[in-house]
């Protein structure tokens, strides 16, 4: 005869405190109420904010921007973690926060809660920038942390679980199926910014393993080696990740090529707008902005453009050449002759 033995939770949930024993009493309170002024006070001070916001008012307030972070404001590897795009993006990522956090920062205790959260916003923040240009901002990055360290301390306490009594059962997989369906939907959704989410889940789920490996527990045995080599790998890849993102040429070299493959002109104007402001010396972005300045009749800012790059003597007859027959192949004849004169004049 056999018994249907009750399935032990693999992270059982804790009563959570609630009204102000929760927000003032806890981290991850305090966090969530962090989110919450910084939003209030960018729809204070611009109320058409509280649903969508532009990108040029998220940026305002912190928003990860390369061009920016490339020009010296190094607090944008931080600020973007408590920034959010309208009331629907701060809805989401609270309600995230508010039933995962608290379940975390119970296991690890204050201080490591808090260092999971921030080292996994900072790290996301540091691989959307190795692999988007594209401005972005929320706590999602630090939220994927605490879901990748919950991740990871499923596996190992479901494994441990089996392993002690013999009796293989289903687990629940809590944690594992808010990753996978969060970043099967990042890929879907082209604005979410998955790159961040994946070095957030990436970073959480190390930093759990090399407590779990430093700490006394019974699920698995202590070897501080790895725990040293993990917290090393963690800031080897932050080195590198901002050694590349403060790089003016680097970041400006990604500007240009993202601009060039762009078929969307006002896209392209930004791009190489930005290289110019990371790098005023990149010569084929100024030429590449003054032609679409020309094509869209703003004469005089085009004309301005390509009169300075030419006069740097930084770039070839060919570049100077490619101008021309660039307007004269879209039909702006006109503008075409302009700076054939210009070219003569300062020849």
């Amino acid at each position: 005869m056999t018994t249907n033995t009750p399935e032990i939770p693999v992270l059982p949930v804790a009563r959570q405190p609630v009204g102000r024993d929760y927000f003032l009493g806890t981290w991850s309170g305090r966090l969530l109420i962090m989110n919450i002024l910084v939003f209030a006070g960018m729809v204070w001070y611009n109320p058409s904010s509280f649903f969508a916001p532009s990108n040029e008012f998220i940026r305002m307030f912190g928003s990860k921007s390369m061009a920016d972070i490339a020009s010296g404001e190094y607090w944008r590897f931080i600020t973007p973690m408590f920034v959010h795009i309208g009331i629907i993006h701060l809805f989401f990522n609270s309600m995230g926060i508010y039933y995962v956090a608290y379940q975390i920062e119970l296991i690890l205790g204050a201080r490591w809660f808090v260092t999971v959260y921030l080292l996994a916003g900072i790290v996301g923040n540091l691989a959307s920038c190795l692999f988007s240009l594209a401005l972005s901002a929320g706590a999602s990055g630090a939220l994927f942390g605490l879901l990748g360290a919950g991740f990871r301390l499923e596996r190992v306490v479901g494994k441990s679980t089996e392993i002690s009594d013999g009796n293989p059962r289903p687990r629940k997989r809590v944690y594992a199926g808010m990753v996978i369906s969060n970043l099967i939907l990042g890929l879907v959704i082209p604005v979410i910014d998955n790159s961040a989410h994946i070095g957030g889940v990436i970073t959480g789920w190390l930093l759990m393993d090399a407590v779990l490996r430093s700490r006394p527990n019974r699920f698995m045995a202590q070897k501080p080696w790895i725990s040293r080599s993990i917290y090393t790998a963690i800031a080897c890849f932050m080195v590198f990740a901002v050694a590349r993102t403060v790089d003016p040429v680097v970041v400006a070299k990604r500007y240009l090529e993202a601009g060039l493959k762009s078929s969307a002109a006002p896209t392209s104007y930004q791009d190489f707008s930005n290289a110019l402001k990371v790098q005023p010396t990149n010569e084929l972005a100024r030429i590449k902005r003054g032609t679409l300045l020309l094509q869209n009749g703003e004469v005089g800012l085009g004309v301005e453009d390509i009169r300075m790059a030419i006069q740097s003597g930084r770039i070839t007859n060919e570049q100077i050449k490619s101008i021309t027959e660039e307007l004269q192949l879209t039909g702006h004849i006109l503008e075409a002759e302009m700076v054939r004169k210009l070219i003569q004049k300062m020849e």
